[in-house]
């Protein structure tokens, strides 16, 4: 588990606070994106055109140029985390030939099942809210512009921000015809010797823009961003069962919805399992969780976790009426300090009185360390 320490850029000079992993070091090119405004929370420049790749790379997303050449249109937000983790990216695009659609795609997390795609057509009124509200998501407010004072340097933060979510947001629009203006192209002469004029549309050239924000600066970027993702919320009916309170924001929920597996709507429901478990396993009353003789069922599996803590990752629904989770158990040094070993753990699911219990589990055997990881 990693611990964060602040670390208050306020003493250089920085309008941020920023945290870093305890023990590491605050290098100078963390120190200028800070200053510039594109350091997320662990100081990686978000702003930098590399970084910005690698998201994109993590997500298997194609690049704001290739789309262009391709004749998408298009607008996307990828998010970050007040941790600094990647959290999730939402594109909402329209391809040559096909309607408008939205995609939610998540980071996938190692030894975890990958993720079925999460996609949806959108109407022409969707389409457009998208296309008008993102007039001005690159342009900078007032209050984001650096104050100096008469010195010329940058005065000291006002106020302190911690924990900040991230967002790189990119707009596309290829070329294509202007379809307000027309422009005249002189011919050659006709068989009656006539010149004649023939009327052509005005070409308007592709443009890319691209704004990377942190929450912090209150700004058009991050403003836009989440309203893509409150937009993109409303159009999956599969992520209707996850609590929303569960989240902090719709990115986060969606992001959750896309590592749902099999029928969503049936996988969501399964969740409080996952979230009773990973919040804590080892002292509370999980008996309800289980089929038949809860309590006595809920006693035998703790004997055999023997210490370990198990960690769940997303409900799979093969239907209505049965589900599995899959998940690791990890076990700790005695000063529990030190992770030593884990180990597989399946969980087999199944309706009962319209609730999800764990009907059966599989632990496998444990794994050390270096070879978990």
């Amino acid at each position: 588990m990693r611990i964060l320490a602040l670390s208050l850029l306020l003493l250089l000079g920085s309008p941020a606070l920023a945290q870093v992993e305890a023990g590491g070091e605050l290098t100078q090119e963390m120190i200028d994106a800070f200053e510039r405004g594109c350091g997320d929370d662990q100081g990686v420049d978000r702003c930098d055109s590399a970084t910005q790749q690698r998201m994109r790379t993590l997500y298997g997303l194609d690049s704001a140029r290739d789309l262009m050449e391709q004749g998408v249109q298009l607008r996307r937000a990828m998010f970050v985390d007040g941790y600094g983790n990647d959290v999730v990216a939402i594109s909402f695009s329209r391809v040559p030939g096909r309607g408008p659609m939205v995609e939610v795609i998540s980071p996938i997390v190692e030894g975890a099942p990958e993720a079925q795609p999460l996609r949806a057509m959108i109407d022409q009124a969707t389409w457009g809210e998208v296309l008008a509200r993102s007039e001005n998501f690159d342009q900078l407010l007032a209050r984001e512009l650096p104050r100096r004072g008469e010195d010329g340097q940058p005065e000291a933060p006002r106020s302190l921000c911690l924990h900040a979510w991230f967002s790189v947001v990119e707009a596309v629009d290829p070329a294509r015809n202007d379809r307000n203006s027309m422009q005249g192209s002189m011919s050659m002469e006709d068989v009656d010797g006539a010149e004649t004029v023939e009327m052509l549309p005005v070409r308007v050239p592709g443009l890319i823009r691209v704004d990377a924000e942190s929450a912090c600066a209150s700004g058009l970027g991050t403003e836009y961003a989440f309203a893509l993702a409150d937009i993109a919320a409303d159009l999956f009916g599969e992520c209707t069962t996850l609590d929303a309170d569960r989240f902090r924001n719709p990115p986060e929920l969606l992001a959750a919805c896309h590592r749902l597996g099999g029928d969503r709507l049936a996988a969501g429901e399964a969740m409080p399992i996952v979230h009773a478990f990973n919040r804590s396993a080892s002292e509370d009353d999980f008996s309800r969780l289980f089929s038949g003789m809860g309590d006595g069922r809920m006693q035998r599996f703790r004997a055999e976790l023997d210490g370990g803590f198990p960690q769940l990752w997303m409900p799979h629904a093969a239907s209505p009426d049965e589900a599995h989770i899959a998940g690791r158990i990890f076990y700790l040094s005695e000063d529990r300090n030190e992770l030593v070993a884990s180990a597989e753990l399946q969980l087999q699911l199944m309706r009962e009185f319209d609730r999800w219990v764990i009907s059966s589990w599989t632990i496998g055997e444990r794994e050390p360390a270096a070879a978990a990881n």
